[in-house]
């Protein structure tokens, strides 16, 4: 019972992390590596477990007899060492893996902009160059909209803060029209609207009325670039979202190529739709 336990307690990942897991429940992904002190720290911890089991066994069928002594629980003693480190472990251990210090990319150029992704997802890099291709014909975007490049965020952290980093999808079908749904957003302000924070008193309503524009927006070029965009598809319907509809799609151009700058910054309100 008490070896039961002790397994049971170190394989309750949310209890011990994944550290000290004897199975891998998640695979690192691209642009992701194991940490080799934790590799090692596993293999050392988990064997020294496999041990005192067996020793602890041992000694339980040793010491099988009618009359509990105190040494009959020494065995289970033994158990209390691996549990012991994997408190210490799951408090200072560090991250199971981490990013590669220097991922390949697989890069093209789209209307001047370099489009890149990892090289593992190299098959993926045609229709992500696609999506972005359309998604900037749709919008009319002026060259350098979606800043010095995009790139898959498998990538690591880019040294320009205004590099478009889009986390992939590959495990959707859809993952392309998450892409470019993400791609039409960032040319509406959506991820500036994120990156302002809450409003509160006076400013809450316009702040809300200009998020409701840049996805509206958003919304409008991923449709208009042939895409479905699962995370525009289910923000909620607003008033600017309706005009943008009604009007001709030349008007609809206009209003991006006379206030793409400001829409970009999430400053566009709706009033502006007309």
């Amino acid at each position: 019972m008490a070896a039961a336990s002790t397994l049971l307690g170190i394989l309750a990942v949310d209890v011990w992390g994944p550290v000290l897991a004897p199975v891998r429940l998640a695979t690192p992904a691209a642009g992701q590596v194991e940490n080799a002190t934790v590799a090692v720290f596993r293999l050392l911890l988990l064997a020294n477990v496999v041990a005192v089991l067996v020793a602890a066994a041992g000694r339980a069928v040793r010491e099988r007899s009618v009359v509990r002594r105190a040494t009959t629980y020494t065995g289970v003693g033994l158990l209390l060492v691996p549990l012991a480190i994997g408190v210490v472990a799951r408090e200072s251990a560090p991250a199971a893996v981490q990013r590669e210090p220097s991922p390949p990319a697989r890069c093209t150029s789209v209307q001047g902009t370099p489009v890149c992704v990892h090289a593992a997802k190299a098959d993926l890099l045609d229709d992500l160059a696609g999506a972005v291709d359309r998604v900037l014909t749709a919008a009319s975007a002026p060259p350098g909209a979606l800043g010095p490049a995009v790139v898959d965020d498998a990538l690591g952290v880019q040294p320009d803060p205004a590099t478009t980093a889009l986390s992939l999808q590959t495990d959707q079908p859809d993952w392309v029209d998450w892409a470019a749904g993400d791609l039409a957003g960032r040319l509406a302000g959506v991820p500036a609207c994120g990156r302002r924070g809450d409003a509160y008193g006076d400013a809450a309503g316009p702040a809300q009325d200009q998020l409701a524009t840049s996805v509206a927006f958003a919304r409008w070029i991923a449709t208009a670039a042939g895409y479905t965009a699962p995370q525009l598809e289910g923000a909620p319907s607003s008033e600017a979202a309706a005009r943008l509809r009604r009007l001709p799609d030349a008007t609809v151009l206009g209003l991006l190529r006379d206030n793409g700058a400001q829409l970009r910054q999430c400053n566009l309100p709706s009033s502006a739709i007309r």
